[in-house]
């Protein structure tokens, strides 16, 4: 399936560790967060520019996600058939 604008996904944004943090901290695997998102806009190459709905930051668009079939951080998903 191609992304039209009006469509829900999910975006799965890059998470960084705090400049702070240990050691043991550094060595856990970071966590993989979703947000819904809409489809705002598709270029000519097929790539959408996402609004994102982000509870804890405020909603933001983002342009130059990729797709992933699984969630990966910087990647949009479709969100599960129920």
């Amino acid at each position: 399936m191609k992304p039209t604008i009006g469509r829900i996904v999910h975006y799965h944004p890059h998470v960084a560790n705090d400049a702070s943090a240990s050691p043991e901290e550094l060595a856990k695997p970071l966590p993989i967060y979703t947000y819904a998102a809409i489809v705002t806009a598709v270029n000519s190459d097929g790539q959408p520019t996402l609004q994102v709905f982000c509870p804890d930051h405020g909603d933001y668009q983002c342009g130059d996600a990729k797709f992933s079939e699984a969630p990966a951080m910087g990647c949009w998903t479709w969100p599960s058939r129920a």
